[in-house]
């Protein structure tokens, strides 16, 4: 079996196969920043492993991009992973277990392909295990943030994600290369990339110089509540 491919039917590979293409995957998607496989098709070998064995490893793995780190810093509050669910059904199962009442409000934001990130007295840091994060504050001068009524330099306490806006990258990122002469793929590559520079000296000449920057997202922006009762005629199907 060519071990980079994606099978016509995940959902008849056996749990040998299924490890072995999901543990390929993971490393090309967070260690190497080059997936080859769209997220749909992840989530298929995932969800065909989950009906095999609901327990293995694999499925409660939290992951995070390789960056550049100048050590770990512990957040004053957690930053949670988020568990994945495939259909309305799933979601009202879900938030069926965990509303207390019909007006139980939960907090709604899209999903954001980057990686998150917590600014606090100066110091940025990514996600990491939830717990503490790496250090990433030299990465400050390559980022924007974009927070209600505001767009600008990180100044202040924020939580969101770190992600290349899609005008960005179409724009300018054409223009940008890598360490090795070649160009970023897309915006997810190239933030991840650009994050696991050591040396960003000659990447921050040409985002200063595109005015090409990276841009952290504050999650307050883009959340929103609903309530309880409200989630199936908010989403129908």
């Amino acid at each position: 079996m060519i071990v980079n491919s994606f099978p016509d039917d995940p959902y008849q590979l056996d749990k040998a196969e299924l490890v072995r293409l999901i543990e390929y995957h993971n490393r090309r998607y967070w260690e190497q920043g080059e997936p080859e496989i769209s997220d749909d098709d992840y989530d298929h070998l995932m969800r065909a492993l989950e009906l095999i064995d609901p327990e293995h490893p694999l499925i409660g793995q939290v992951h995070a991009p390789v960056v550049a780190s100048d050590g770990k810093v512990r957040h004053g509050s957690p930053m949670l992973s988020l568990a994945k669910v495939y259909s309305l059904d799933e979601l009202l199962e879900w938030a069926t277990k965990h509303a207390r009442r019909d007006t139980e409000v939960f907090k709604i934001q899209p999903k954001y392909d980057g990686i998150s990130a917590n600014y606090v007295d100066g110091v940025l840091a990514t996600r990491g295990d939830g717990v503490e994060g790496e250090d990433i504050s030299a990465k400050l001068p390559l980022i924007e943030l974009e927070t209600i009524g505001y767009r600008g330099v990180v100044d202040r306490p924020v939580r969101g994600e770190i992600v290349i806006r899609d005008d960005v990258f179409k724009d300018k990122f054409s223009s940008i290369s890598r360490k090795d002469g070649k160009f970023y793929k897309n915006s997810r590559n190239a933030v991840a990339g650009i994050m696991g520079l050591k040396d960003i000296t000659g990447i921050k000449y040409q985002i200063e110089h595109y005015k090409a920057f990276l841009t952290l997202v504050d999650y307050d922006m883009i959340s929103y509540s609903v309530k309880f009762s409200e989630l199936k005629d908010r989403w129908p199907g």
